[in-house]
């Protein structure tokens, strides 16, 4: 990652050695690293692979161990501010990286609507304060099996958008017990997905 850009690399640059093999070796001959680029050792949650840091840097080569390793990966959120259409104040979106998924935060008049908030929300409301919105609605758009949505959770006073039913074409909301309904709720909605 070079200042926020992931660079793809050539399949050839990347090396896969297990730790006890690499703490094994006295040299790198074999092992595919070459000693004239910066190597990235990644592990499970970065604890190992500080020990493989410091071997390859005996070995001569110019390692630097992922804080965190995959698991922080995975929960890495990239933060990035879009040309915000007629209408809205400010669009944000969260890049997810590691998991490949996007989330975005839809700002007008001091209320935010959140699409496909990911199960850890920090990021996402962390913004929606620093501009001084208050999360009115959450919209998930895309439920499957290997996603987890943080939008209850998050904002448990928002009013939650569902997917549209089969042959409908508008975001249905969804009100929590207790709660009146809200047509402003839908305002979100009804220019966009008509």
């Amino acid at each position: 990652m070079n200042q926020g850009r992931i660079d793809l690399l050539p399949l050839e640059r990347f090396v896969n050695i297990l730790g006890s093999q690499l703490l094994a070796r006295t040299n790198l001959g074999g092992t595919g690293i070459d000693p004239e680029l910066r190597t990235v050792a990644v592990c499970g949650h970065g604890n190992s692979s500080k020990q493989a840091t410091e071997h390859l840097r005996a070995l001569g080569v110019d390692a630097v161990s992922l804080r965190g390793g995959m698991a922080a990966w995975m929960n890495l959120v990239v933060e990035r501010a879009l040309p915000a259409p007629r209408g809205l104040d400010h669009l944000l979106q969260f890049d997810r990286i590691g998991k490949g998924s996007l989330a975005y935060l839809l700002v007008r008049g001091g209320e935010a609507l959140v699409v496909d908030p990911p199960r850890l929300t920090a990021p996402i409301t962390t913004a929606a304060a620093r501009l001084g919105a208050r999360i009115t609605a959450v919209a998930d758009t895309h439920v499957h099996a290997d996603y987890v949505s943080g939008g209850e959770r998050a904002v448990p006073h928002a009013r939650c958008a569902l997917p549209p039913a089969p042959g409908r074409q508008r975001l249905s909301v969804r009100r929590h017990a207790g709660q009146a309904r809200d047509p402003a709720a839908h305002r979100w909605f009804d220019d966009r997905h008509r």
